[in-house]
């Protein structure tokens, strides 16, 4: 028997089939690619800027290789280095907002790229099983125990609009947990950059929106 070499898609859900089934945002991102100065972007300055509500850093730790730093201030976390900044947080703490205030004060910086990323995770049991991802015809149980499948993986990427394409990864592991991964790309400047991250909370009714629909699948907050 030759091995199915395609995965199955899923298939978009109408508002009236839509499942009952839930998901939960475990945390969200933004990460912005450009040429950045790790020596500027540190506690004392975001705190001077009022970038930032807690002006306490906690954790700081520089990675000489990359010549970065990462470092936590209330619940925010924050990774700079030569080629990228990133904030993320846990839940729906809106993390655009301190990305914006950065691009704002530093719009000199020459920038790529945003991503704005959310991060899902749901229990197996309670994901539409016709949402699952596939292996051709097998799924994670049903396909054959001697090839030691550990995960079965569904991405697809779809163009929202002139300026974003959506990138979509559902992961499926053995551990009978669920991962969803849902990233919002724009190749853009500083100026428009600070705009995207201004407005993460579109981003985020637009992602719960992409999980409904695709998925049949409501967000808790």
């Amino acid at each position: 028997m030759s091995m199915p070499n395609t995965i199955a898609t899923p298939q978009p859900t109408t508002e009236a089939t839509a499942s009952k089934s839930s998901v939960k945002l475990q945390s969200n991102s933004v990460i912005i690619l450009g040429a950045w100065n790790p020596a500027i972007v540190q506690p004392a300055w975001l705190a001077d800027r009022k970038v930032v509500e807690n002006a306490t850093a906690e954790g700081l730790s520089a990675n000489p290789l990359t010549k970065g730093f990462f470092f936590q201030m209330g619940d925010v976390n924050w990774l700079v280095d030569e080629q990228r900044l990133q904030v993320w947080a846990p839940g729906s703490k809106d993390t655009g907002v301190y990305a914006a205030r950065v691009l704002n004060l530093l719009s000199h910086t020459p920038v790529q790229a945003i991503g704005s990323n959310f991060f899902f995770q749901a229990a197996a049991a309670d994901w539409p099983a016709n949402k699952m991802p596939k292996l051709g015809d097998w799924s994670l149980e049903t396909s054959p125990t001697g090839l030691q499948f550990e995960q079965f993986v569904w991405a697809g990427t779809k163009k929202m609009g002139a300026d974003t394409s959506c990138h979509i990864n559902l992961t499926r592991s053995r551990a009978e947990a669920l991962a969803l991964h849902i990233n919002f790309h724009r190749d853009t400047t500083a100026a428009k950059a600070a705009h995207f991250a201004g407005a993460w909370k579109d981003d985020l009714s637009t992602a719960k929106e992409v999980v409904s629909k695709i998925f049949g699948v409501r967000v808790d907050d």
